[in-house]
């Protein structure tokens, strides 16, 4: 009896710690795929409960035998001793699209407040695991809050503090009795008071001292106080506006540094449509200032690679950012930074899943039940939403602003993104668009840019009439007069392209398909109206901008500004993206007549100076190669083999595209990158260049600098081209074709913006 007594006590004996707010530092894997959810402390093991989440491919994980959880008091480490689900020392492979495994450890003393949790064979780590009633008894690496704003007031390095957006060094520190006097090398005092009930006084330079607690959570925690501000600073895309990015990327592992040295800011161009980066260098500390040109408060991305945060900023102001990887937090400090803050706390709260159109039919009643989806989850996120202001009620209201509109700019571009499914959208599903979607109040949004892009190259297809009829009625109506013949052949043209476009569609095979099409390119007709459209090319430049202003006007709604910069964006992307060549006299007048919006005309001008100046100096590269060769040649092989003739000995790879293809100039960009990637490998680069235009080729060409001593450039007359095509099999573009050293076509499928499986295939050439 006496004995069953004393094991009942010894069993009521142990205790358990149990923390269920469970807080991380630095982890390989980033927090959207790995989260801490539970540490139990017991007399006789510690237990540390992960949920892993995978998206797309299932991977296959593993952890050895020699996992280890450090107690960051004692810097004192406990090996493991099981796993459930998985066998420590084997792979695992996933089948699921969560997985929740719980490590059991040698006991961890109770009073532990910070553990870290590595595989030392995989260098799996996560740091700083902790509770989220924390309390740091020092100072160094924490990071203070005023109780009475909610603000982050001031952060206290090793070597440096951080307050007033700016990090300054520390001279001396000196400790009594709890408290911290710390000077810096500039001067400035900072005085900290004792520990007390979690509160510290803060008193900087001088200034009355305040409440303050230890930011101990990944991001700021709530306001203290709701602000109902509305609106963000509204510039009209003014000229001569910044705005100014401090900060500090504390403690980056090895890894992150090998991403480079510079620091950068990216967001959408709201003339452009794609997206601008800026940089700057960091110091040896990761300590920088960037300070970049911007319109209009956008949305901007800060090296999202490293940081995966955004941020709305608004221009003529000063942000300073931290992002401590060891601790991994993630703050901004600034006279106004409450949204910042706030967007970046709960950006995991949402659901941020994108239907894909193409699981929908390409007809208009598939258009209308993916609305339906859209729609259905775009309600979901504003649910999300709303319960999330419940829980938060002193979430300011420029961040529920800012939310909805992000939400509803990704509804506006999903929808018009079915666009490409089907050549008409139901009249429904685009005034639904054009009314609720389309307005100033959703320019923040992450993802309006590119649905103004859809929006427009829908309505342009659909209202921007470019048939020959159409064209050759613009130009008698600008009075200009052709012969009798050349009526009588822009007459019969559109019957003459019906039939033969019937017969294409008939034809059984590619070669039938292709001799029909050669036969009708080669016809009276087309040789002579492409004559005429060519010689009055100038006059139909500002057809189609002429088409598409009622469109403009009506969906503005008669605010100005909105109106030029849809403009602009549509020439831009007509003319400057597609074309590569400076703007005609035409579009010029066109310019100057409707766009009144100081920055969109004078983005434009810069824009075609810099194609002005290429064709003006830039023509006579010696990467430009001459045709005179093969002039009389029409078979395929024997034109290739002839231009190849000087490179016998090397590896060539051929790269052929065409300036109307986006992918292919998207990948000419990173041309130079390419080079570097493989300067190990004697290559001699050849492009051939399809239906390009010859000034819009030499651009291209110019503009992303795709020159080298090892590099040329031809542009064939169409029918050596389609030989060539024909020849190689190219039926996409871009696509690329390697050849050996002795002159050999590779059967390998290669793609150049691939480097490593390129590099893949060079290094077989060579064994």
């Amino acid at each position: 009896m006496l004995a069953l007594t004393a094991i009942a006590v010894g069993a009521q004996n142990k205790k358990q710690i149990i923390w269920n707010n469970v807080l991380t530092g630095y982890s390989v894997v980033p927090r959207e795929y790995l989260n801490v959810t539970k540490v139990t402390m017991a007399d006789d093991r510690t237990e540390v409960s992960l949920s892993f989440s995978f998206k797309g491919q299932k991977p296959q994980i593993g952890f050895s035998q020699n996992t280890f959880l450090v107690n960051g008091d004692k810097k004192k480490a406990y090996k493991v001793k099981s796993a459930t689900v998985i066998e420590l020392g084997k792979p695992y492979n996933v089948t699921s699209d969560t997985l929740d495994l719980v490590f059991t450890f040698e006991p961890v003393p109770a009073d532990a407040k910070m553990l870290t949790f590595f595989d030392k064979d995989f260098g799996f780590v996560i740091q700083n695991i902790h509770n989220s009633d924390f309390v740091p008894e020092g100072i160094t690496n924490t990071y203070w809050r005023n109780n009475a704003t909610g603000d982050w007031l001031i952060g206290i390095a090793k070597k440096h503090l951080i307050f007033d957006s700016k990090i300054w060094d520390i001279e001396s520190r000196t400790e009594e009795k709890g408290g911290y006097t710390i000077k810096t090398t500039d001067g400035k005092t900072v005085k900290i008071g004792k520990l007390k009930k979690g509160v510290r006084t803060i008193a900087i330079d001088g200034r009355k001292p305040v409440a303050c607690s230890p930011i101990v959570t990944n991001y700021l925690p709530d306001y203290p106080k709701k602000d109902n501000r509305n609106g963000f600073v509204d510039t009209n895309f003014a000229n001569g506006d910044s705005v100014t990015i401090v900060g500090w990327l504390k403690d980056m592992p090895p890894h992150e540094w090998k991403q480079g040295k510079e620091f950068k800011i990216a967001y959408n161009d709201i003339f452009t449509r794609t997206q601008e980066s800026f940089y700057t260098k960091m110091d040896s500390l990761g300590r920088f200032t960037l300070k970049f040109p911007l319109l209009n408060t956008s949305m901007i991305y800060l090296d999202w690679k490293r940081t995966n945060i955004a941020a709305v900023v608004e221009p003529g102001k000063t942000y300073f950012f931290l992002n401590d990887f060891e601790n991994a937090q993630k703050l901004f400090m600034g006279d106004d930074v409450r949204v910042q803050n706030e967007f970046a706390a709960a950006k995991n709260h949402f659901t941020m899943s994108y239907l894909n159109e193409d699981d929908f039919e390409a007809s208009e009643s598939g258009a209308m039940a993916y609305k339906q989806k859209v729609d259905s989850l775009t309600t979901h996120r504003l649910a999300e939403l709303l319960e999330y202001v419940l829980q938060h009620p002193n979430i300011s209201q420029r961040y529920i602003d800012l939310m909805t509109c992000d939400f509803k700019s990704r509804q506006a571009e999903a929808l018009m993104q079915f666009r490409y499914r089907t050549r008409t959208l139901p009249q429904e599903y685009v005034d639904y668009v054009t009314k609720e979607l389309f307005g100033r109040k959703y320019m923040l949004g992450s993802d309006y840019t590119y649905f103004m892009r859809y929006f427009f190259e829908y309505q342009n297809d659909k209202h921007n009439d470019r048939s020959v009829p159409a064209m050759f009625k613009f130009l008698k109506e600008k009075g200009i007069t052709f012969t009798d013949k050349e009526n009588k052949l822009i007459e019969e043209f559109p019957e003459k392209l019906k039939n033969v476009t019937e017969k294409i569609d008939a034809a059984k095979t590619d070669d039938e398909k292709r001799a029909l099409a050669n036969t009708f390119n080669s016809s009276e007709h087309v040789t002579v109206i492409e004559s005429l459209l060519k010689k009055h090319n100038e006059q139909l430049s500002v057809l189609g901008y002429r088409n598409i202003l009622a469109v403009i006007d009506s969906v503005c709604g008669g605010d100005k500004v909105l109106r030029d910069i849809c403009i602009t964006q549509l020439i831009y992307n007509d003319e400057i993206i597609n074309l590569k060549k400076s703007l005609t006299q035409s579009l010029l007048a066109f310019i100057d007549k409707e766009i009144q919006l100081p920055s969109a005309k004078k983005f434009l001008m810069a824009e075609n100076e810099k194609f002005r100046a290429f064709e003006q100096n830039g023509s006579n590269l010696p990467v430009f190669k001459s045709a005179d060769n093969v002039a009389n040649m029409s078979d395929g092989e024997q034109i290739l083999r002839r231009i190849i003739e000087p490179y016998k000995g090397k590896i060539i790879l051929i790269d052929v595209w065409g300036t109307w293809c986006m992918p292919c100039k998207m990948a000419l960009k990173n041309s130079q990158e390419e080079f570097e990637a493989l300067k190990d490998y004697d290559i001699q680069y050849l492009y051939f260049a399809n239906k390009s235009p010859e000034q819009s080729w030499k651009n291209v060409i110019n503009e992303y600098n795709v020159t080298g001593d090892n590099v040329a450039h031809y542009n064939l007359p169409a029918d050596q081209q389609s030989a060539v095509e024909n020849f190689l099999k190219v039926h996409s573009y871009p696509s690329y074709r390697l050849i050996d050293a002795d002159g050999n076509i590779i059967d390998m499928d290669v793609d150049a913006r691939d480097f490593e499986a390129t590099k893949q295939i060079l290094d077989k050439l060579k064994k």
